[in-house]
């Protein structure tokens, strides 16, 4: 079971890479879809392989989290998107929190182009990016800038790779327990073929078998394929927690998807390298 907690931890942190409502909309299904498959006809649905680099990812994130943590109290909402195409990327991160004694609110801009990483800083308070543990060693002031190149990891590691999704519901051990437990339900229209998972906190402890801190959780994911390729995966996760003094509440939403859009980048000319 410890090995089924991994993928259930591996399926939620596709989604939480950044920590309000983003403009995601989850993917739909029709009940009048619904077939009945085993682990074994399920994988006959979807390939192996992951995104092309060729293709455009598109991502949208949001959280609003309000949380009283050791006697400071934090509210805030973040919302991320983003576009990212080969070697190119561009990342809008919209943030409004404070907490006892911070705050911060403004946009940051991150961008790719190549092996050079670009940020545009529009922030009311950007001292307290050391408080977030933004790019830690710098300071920053609000501007534009020419990145160290580690800086490309993190643009990187922020869009998500159909291969760990896939690694997660082609595991027969969590996809047996969930048909088993009617966690997931299939839908499948011609060439459009589509995975819904829904986990309540009861559920996830029967999975995983031990009980959680989790006063409410809500878990929902619906992942879009078409032609055995996967084009689009949404999520919807609810969690609250109390537990020694702490009260923690936290909504997510989550989209990623294949896009036809354009990675537009600015030209770069006023971007200067950070001292």
């Amino acid at each position: 079971m410890k090995k089924l907690l991994g993928i259930v931890i591996a399926i939620v942190s596709v989604f939480v890479l950044i920590g309000c409502q983003s403009k995601t909309t989850m993917p739909s299904v029709n009940e009048k879809d619904e077939v009945k498959l085993t682990s074994s006809e399920f994988k006959t649905k979807v390939n192996t392989s992951s995104i092309n680099p060729s293709d455009t990812l598109e991502v949208n994130f949001g959280i609003e989290m309000n949380a009283k943590v050791y006697g400071q109290t934090i509210k805030g909402k973040i919302s991320l998107e983003g576009l990212k195409q080969n070697d190119k990327a561009s990342l809008k991160l919209s943030v409004d929190g404070k907490s006892n004694k911070d705050s911060i609110k403004g946009d940051i801009n991150l961008y790719q182009k190549a092996d050079k990483a670009y940020l545009k800083l529009n922030l009311a308070d950007t001292d307290a990016l050391s408080q977030l543990g933004f790019i830690s060693g710098i300071n920053f002031k609000n501007g534009e800038y020419i990145l160290p190149y580690t800086v490309l990891d993190q643009i990187n590691t922020t869009y998500p790779d159909t291969s760990d999704i896939l690694e997660v519901i082609n595991n027969d051990e969590f996809l047996n327990e969930l048909i088993a437990k009617g966690g997931i339900k299939f839908y499948e229209n011609d060439n459009d073929f589509r995975i819904k998972i829904n986990m309540t906190k009861d559920m996830l402890e029967k999975l995983i078998g031990s009980q959680q801190n989790f006063d409410k959780y809500l878990f929902e994911t619906v992942i879009v394929v078409k032609d055995k390729k996967i084009v689009e995966v949404g999520a919807s996760i609810e969690i609250k927690v109390k537990e020694n003094g702490s009260n923690t509440e936290m909504k997510f939403e989550g989209l990623v998807k294949i896009s036809n859009k354009n990675v537009d980048l600015p030209d770069f000319s006023n971007y200067k390298e950070f001292k």
